[in-house]
């Protein structure tokens, strides 16, 4: 009796095995993947600032460089809700005195009234900043700098810092590929404190006291580019008494085209590697150490579907997906819910969302979609096999285009089949062609109703370029936002014939000297950092420094804000409704983490001055 038992039992079994094989384990267990983009109601503080800290921003829009330069910092500026008057350097009439920094962008200076430049000059004796972020031959400014003497212009290139300025980009050595530039040919006075140098020596960045106060001078026209940024901000930010920015405070790891279809068969380098066909490669090897990294590194990483790669851009003609891909695709689509990940949108196949002539479809070698609602409908399609593979509780709040291109219309398919779509992720810097999309943080230009936030880095290779991009945007934003591929270690140009051994290393590095140098950074998924955004999206700032105390208050204060505080001579002895954590101590002054959890708060100094 006890034997007929066992065998029906196993029968039943082997019957449910079958059954699960068949029909995918995935129908049967539903995941969740939701959260509630519901802001509350904003708050003002009560603390009377009487005199906040303000710039005044000086330019001449004439020539190209100083126009980049000027649209650099404006952008720095409204991301860090940093006060500022700016005006036509031939046109100011106003009082010097009532800020706390005087910051010229000019190359030119014709039609500037003596006068202001008297003011400028005094303003600077009596204790005031000058920050000049544009070289120029005739700067009137020049002998307040240090400068003795000019023999014209140079080209330079490299940035070697002499002194601590901000963590990692110090010690981090661009080469003249993204870090070059036109400088003056000059020889500066003894009391000059050089703070960067090119490799040639070349003094690019310096500050000298003039008075009771002190000049700031970039002797280079590298903030014409917008992977500078970090560098602008913490110069301007070095360069007064003291400084409060908001910021992401965010670590943020994509992987695009996952999960998607693995190509059948053996790729020629896996199978020399690892002895596996590709889909053993990365459900074994590629994932399981993808995994280890995130746990290593503190990472949650954020993944872009992909449903087929088919070449259909017609709805009449897109079919459902087959069992087989719905297994692969379900199976690492719950690998990254299982390790605290999110699952975005790439798209149904990997053609952009482009019409006829919206994109250079024959360099891509795509095809333009045949209308909007094509668009719409294939989008439509990668949700039901989400549902189909996941639930109907795992809503999709974010999307990446293939190859980062996506027009006007493809932005307009999205909001048809996905109304709940939060966030649009692009990338920050590039070589402008049809339909790229370069994009600033903030409000989609197109659909306000999302939200830009581009990748500011891509790539598994470790190299000091990578690097300092990274810097420079933790030092503008406080936010790490890398991408990379599956199909990177297959692919000659991004894996550069790299082993899979090799390009896993690198990578770890990369997040490795990130956490070496900002540990304080939160592990953050897409939509994360997309509601952080919202929270400080308008929030205001006032602030100002009385003896030891600096006073902030907020308007339209949401919840808790992350800022850099930068203080010069001083250092953070407690905080009112907050924590700070000291990210560096330069030789003159420190760097904090500084999180508020009011809507006003007071900075307490003390100690010994630096």
């Amino acid at each position: 009796m006890k034997f007929k038992y066992f065998m029906l039992l196993t029968f039943i079994t082997v019957l449910g095995l079958q059954y699960f094989r068949v029909n995918a384990l995935h129908t049967h267990f539903t995941l969740k993947q939701e959260m509630e983009f519901i802001l509350p109601e904003s708050r003002d503080g009560d603390l009377n600032i009487e005199n906040p800290q303000k710039h005044l921003l000086l330019y001449n829009e004439d020539g190209v460089g100083s126009r980049e330069i000027l649209y650099n910092l404006t952008k720095v500026f409204e991301f860090t809700k940093t006060k500022y008057h700016s005006e036509k350097i031939n046109g100011y009439r106003g009082k010097i005195s009532d800020y706390s920094s005087v910051i010229i962008v000019a190359e030119d200076f014709a039609g500037m009234r003596k006068k202001v430049f008297l003011e400028i000059k005094k303003f600077v004796r009596d204790g005031g900043n000058l920050i000049v972020l544009e070289r120029s031959f005739k700067s009137p400014f020049n002998s307040m700098a240090g400068i003795l003497d000019i023999d014209g212009f140079t080209e330079t290139s490299g940035v070697n810092f002499y002194t601590s300025f901000f963590p990692g980009m110090e010690t981090t050595k661009p080469s003249a590929k993204i870090m070059s530039g036109s400088s003056l040919k000059l020889n500066l006075s003894k009391g000059a404190e050089i703070i960067a140098a090119s490799d040639d020596n070349t003094p690019l960045i310096w500050e000298i006291s003039y008075g009771k106060g002190r000049v700031i001078y970039s002797n280079t026209s590298i903030f014409e580019a917008n992977t500078t940024r970090g560098l602008m901000t913490q110069l301007i930010a070095y360069g007064n008494e003291y400084f409060i920015m908001p910021v992401f405070n965010s670590k943020i790891a994509h992987i695009d085209d996952f999960p998607a279809p693995i190509p059948l068969g053996d790729n020629k380098k896996i199978h020399e590697e690892y002895n596996m066909n590709n889909i053993n490669f990365f459900k074994k090897v590629w994932w399981p150490d993808m995994e280890s990294i995130a746990q290593r590194e503190k990472l949650r990483y954020t993944t872009f579907m992909i449903g087929d790669y088919t070449d259909i851009t017609d709805k009449e003609k897109i079919v459902d997906f087959t069992e087989e891909l719905k297994e692969t695709t379900g199976y690492f689509g719950r690998e990254v819910f299982q390790n605290g990940g999110e699952l975005g949108f790439h798209g149904y196949n990997h053609f952009s969302l482009a019409l006829e002539g919206g994109m250079d479809f024959e360099d891509y070698n795509y095809s333009p979609w045949k209308g909007v609602t094509d668009m719409a409908f294939s989008i439509e399609k990668l949700k039901e096999l989400t549902k189909n593979l996941y639930g109907e509780e795992v809503k999709i709040f974010s999307y990446v285009p293939p190859s980062n291109i996506l027009t006007k219309e493809g932005k307009e398919a999205l909001t048809i089949a996905m109304p709940e779509l939060k966030s649009i992720s692009g990338v920050f810097e590039g070589v402008y062609e049809p339909g790229l999309l370069l994009q600033e943080v903030g409000r989609d230009p197109d659909y306000p109703q999302l939200y830009s936030l581009p990748r500011f880095s891509s790539g598994f290779h470790y190299n000091e370029d990578l690097m300092w991009s990274i810097y420079n945007t933790i030092g503008a934003y406080g936010c790490v936002s890398h991408f990379v591929h599956p199909d990177d270690i297959i692919d000659q140009e991004r894996g550069g014939g790299k082993s899979w051994e090799q390009l896993k290393k690198e990578y770890e590095n990369i997040f490795s000297q990130i956490n070496t140098h900002f540990p304080m950074l939160d592990a953050d998924v897409q939509s994360d950092a997309t509601l952080k955004y919202m929270q400080m999206e308008d929030l205001v700032i006032d602030h100002e420094k009385i003896k030891n105390i600096i006073k902030i208050n907020f308007s339209n204060y949401r919840g808790p804000v992350n800022t850099f505080v930068r203080i010069r001579g001083n250092r953070i002895k407690e905080i009112e409704n907050g924590e700070f954590h000291l990210i560096e101590k330069t030789a003159k002054d420190n760097l904090y983490l500084v999180k508020f959890y009011a809507d006003k708060s007071n900075i307490i100094l003390g100690g010994e001055e630096l």
